[in-house]
Order: structure tokens, then C-alpha cells, then sequence
């Protein structure tokens, strides 16, 4: 028996749902796309399963769990219907999927921000964790202003064409 790669999450413009993700735009096709890819995904177990599926599924039922995939269906510049699939983040520790969208922030300065900031976050949650002393509601306020200032670091990396 096969194991199913991902759940799809239904797109609905009417749920009260705050599970249901609401779009504004068209969602038909997307919906059709999207049970495409996991039937795909769960039949190849492989996320490069247009080319040599040397990426196997095989993540996504160990630490991965959470791992978000996307889709998006649109037109080129000549009108030709063209679907789009993305991942967040890396997968697997791998950034570029061949037959995927890549990421929208430079991988490299991406790496070098969190390597630069990692230890600093790593410091004050284990002095948060460990320390239980007078200081840590101003430890926590301090990790908390270098999170936000990290994420908006990145944010600033983000680039769409």
C-alpha cells in the first residue's frame, strides 16, 4: 500500500472555516492541479517525478512533517496555461527541485543571514530555557525584537519576476 505524500487542503471562497484557505481568484482549475500533483507525488514517490525522481517523498513522512506545496495556475506571455508547483522553504535541505519553482530569496544570502543570526538565537532560548532567572522576561523580549528583525532581513531578500 502506497503512502499518501500530502494532504490537500480545500481552497473555498465561502468557509468560516480558519482551516479553509479563501481566495479571491478562480480556484477550479488550481483545485484539479493540485490533486494532480499528490496523485503524481504518491504514485512516483518522488518529487522530480518528470525527470530522474532522485527525490524521494520518502522526507516528507520523517522530520519534514508540515512541508507546504503550492500551486499556481496562469498564463504566459502568449496565454498558454502554464502550472506552476512550489515548496516551502527547502526540501530536504535542497533549495532547487528540477521541474519546480525556485526560491524567492537568494540561497546564499539566505544561508548567511540565518548562520549569522542562529547562534545569537540559540544563546537566549537556551539562557530562556535553562536560566529561569530575574532576567528572563527581558531574554525573552530580546529574542523576540532579534526574530522579528531576522525575518524582516530576509524578507527584504524576496524577489518576484
Amino acid at each position: 500500500m502506497r503512502r499518501k505524500s500530502f494532504v490537500c487542503l480545500p481552497l473555498s471562497k465561502n468557509s468560516s472555516s480558519p482551516y479553509v484557505m479563501k481566495s479571491p481568484l478562480p480556484i477550479q482549475k488550481a483545485k484539479e492541479a493540485a490533486l494532480l500533483l499528490q496523485e503524481a507525488l504518491d504514485f512516483h514517490q518522488a518529487l522530480d517525478f518528470e525527470g530522474e525522481k532522485l527525490i524521494s517523498t520518502d522526507y516528507l513522512f520523517g522530520k519534514a512533517r508540515g512541508q507546504m506545496f503550492g500551486i499556481l495556475v496562469c498564463e504566459d506571455k502568449e496565454g498558454n496555461e502554464v502550472t506552476l508547483k512550489a515548496f516551502s522553504g527547502q526540501y530536504d535541505g535542497a533549495w532547487l527541485i528540477p521541474g519546480w519553482v525556485g526560491p524567492v530569496a537568494d540561497p546564499s544570502s539566505f544561508d548567511q543571514i540565518v548562520r549569522e543570526s542562529n547562534t545569537l538565537l540559540h544563546e537566549l532560548t537556551d539562557k530562556i530555557t535553562w536560566g529561569k532567572s530575574v532576567d528572563s522576561p527581558m531574554l525573552v523580549q530580546q529574542r523576540k525584537a532579534l526574530s522579528q528583525s531576522v525575518l524582516l532581513e530576509l524578507y527584504s531578500l524576496y524577489k518576484f519576476r
